[in-house]
């Protein structure tokens, strides 16, 4: 995925960057300060704002995301075994099962779904601050520990669809 990265924290980012305390306790215990942390990195022609977005996610989120991506591989693989035609990788985070990017609709239905099921009550992600459009994967989680204003920097409202 061209926006998640796996990068050593710099001074800079400590500076400016929201840490997670997980992340922050990891960086503190490596005293050469060389392990790689898990970031969604956004370009400036990425983001509606037209300003380069980087968000260091907290180190439970990114074993979650990377377990994902381990099998996510495999899955596209299991899609394209079932058709004549085959399906490039678009490099899109979440896809349905025919291999294609989720639809705005689509998400929005997943994230109700499983807010019903888990919080036991369908909560649609613009209350999160954020619309289904600029969902990179991640916004659910951030949004139950991080401010709106936080969620809505750091998405600048992108669209994960491209």
């Amino acid at each position: 995925m061209p926006n998640l990265v796996w990068e050593p924290l710099n001074e800079k980012m400590l500076r400016n960057l929201i840490i997670p305390d997980s992340v922050r306790a990891a960086y503190n215990a490596d005293p050469s300060h060389t392990r790689k942390f898990m970031m969604l990195k956004y370009k400036e022609e990425e983001t509606k704002g037209k300003r380069a977005q980087t968000e260091v996610l907290s180190l439970d989120l990114a074993a979650t995301l990377q377990a994902y991506l381990d099998v996510r591989q495999w899955l596209l693989e299991q899609i394209n075994a079932k058709k004549l035609k085959l399906e490039p990788d678009r490099g899109t985070l979440f896809f349905n099962r025919h291999g294609r990017a989720l639809k705005e609709h689509n998400l929005r239905s997943h994230v109700m779904r499983l807010t019903r099921n888990y919080a036991g009550k369908a909560i649609p992600p613009h209350l999160c601050g954020i619309s289904t459009h600029s969902i990179s994967g991640t916004a659910c989680n951030w949004c139950r520990k991080r401010p709106r204003k936080a969620a809505q920097k750091v998405l600048a409202y992108r669209s994960a669809y491209h």
